[in-house]
């Protein structure tokens, strides 16, 4: 989990706002306990300083958007539509017609008010440019589906997971198009 804690590393005119992190955050690499307290996070091999506005981009992704997108099951949403609005491509997909679309928003819903925007707040306190390092989260949000699967090898599948990764990754690049989604940008552009 990453901390609300700054550390600074002066890049000419641009300060990195790192933040303490796990780096490879993601339901797989969690093992939950039945007995409270028994929950444990491994594999951090990829931990240390990240920048704040990244630290928790995979697990927002990996717990909530993608696994509606076809990325670890067949989630029976296959229809996108795409239209141009102005250079942007807005995707027309029906996440909400899955039947655990409002658990991977209310895991999303989480994720955002007790990870993100608490990281984004200690950020903008230390003087942060927050819509610069939004940009920054929503690339890395894209990228968490496009880096960490083959989607080539699940569209060769009869199972039909990863038919939903192309118009999920739009998504995730304008954040935008799920309430959650629409939400963090909303709480991000209050800062």
């Amino acid at each position: 989990e990453a901390r609300k804690e700054l550390l600074f590393s002066d890049q000419g005119d641009r300060k990195s706002y790192l933040v303490m992190a796990h780096g490879d955050d993601h339901p797989g690499n969690i093992i939950a306990g039945v007995s409270p307290g028994s929950t444990k996070v491994f594999d951090p091999v990829a931990a240390g300083l990240a920048p704040g506005s990244m630290a928790n981009a995979k697990a927002l992704a990996h717990a909530t958007i993608l696994p509606m997108a076809g990325m670890y099951y067949d989630s029976n949403c296959k229809d996108a539509q795409y239209r141009m609005d102005g250079s942007q491509i807005v995707v027309d997909y029906d996440f909400a017609a899955i039947p655990v679309f409002e658990v991977h928003e209310a895991i999303a819903r989480q994720v955002i008010d007790s990870r993100i925007i608490p990281v984004f707040r200690a950020m903008r306190a230390a003087g942060a440019d927050t819509s610069r390092e939004f940009a920054t989260l929503k690339s890395a949000l894209a990228m968490c589906a496009l880096l960490t699967v083959d989607t080539a090898m699940l569209l060769t599948k009869d199972d039909n997971r990863g038919i939903g990764l192309l118009p999920a990754t739009i998504i995730l690049s304008q954040s935008a198009g799920l309430p959650s989604l629409d939400y963090l940008a909303q709480e991000i552009g209050k800062m």
